[in-house]
């Protein structure tokens, strides 16, 4: 009956220091030529798929990073415009109602400006550091 091998044969260059090693390597050992290579292969093997991952993951949070801070300037921008809207929506109950007629472009730019400024002081006092904030259970505790 067919013996089936367990292993596949490859050849192997070495220079002559290295094969010394090799054999030093060995005796101490107490092992085989084979075994010592093979435990070699594996180790190489493990840290080439470990720096591909790491690779992998720095490219990730890289991405992460990314996102995030799109996710931010989208959040800023937002809510600049809600509170512009605010603004708007507050007119006719703080500044004698909206106008009975167009706007010509000076006084449109004039409220304009003061909406924007409306929403960057709305910005400036709702900021918020997310890393720092807990959640309510934790608040509870």
């Amino acid at each position: 009956m067919p013996r089936h091998r367990k292993f596949t044969d490859i050849t192997v260059g070495l220079s002559r220091s290295q094969h010394r090693q090799l054999e030093k390597i060995v005796l101490r050992e107490g092992s085989n030529k084979s075994q010592v290579i093979r435990d070699a292969i594996d180790r190489y093997i493990e840290h080439y798929v470990s720096l591909q991952s790491e690779e992998r993951d720095g490219i990730i949070e890289a991405r992460l990073a990314k996102l995030e801070n799109r996710i931010a300037n989208l959040t800023v921008l937002s809510t600049r415009a809600s509170a512009q809207t605010l603004y708007y929506m507050t007119l006719p109950f703080s500044k004698g109602g909206f106008p009975a007629k167009p706007l010509n472009k000076e006084a449109f730019q004039a409220q304009w400006s003061k909406s924007r400024y409306f929403a960057s002081q709305f910005l400036k006092n709702a900021q918020i550091d997310p890393l720092s904030e807990q959640t309510d259970e934790n608040q509870k505790s």
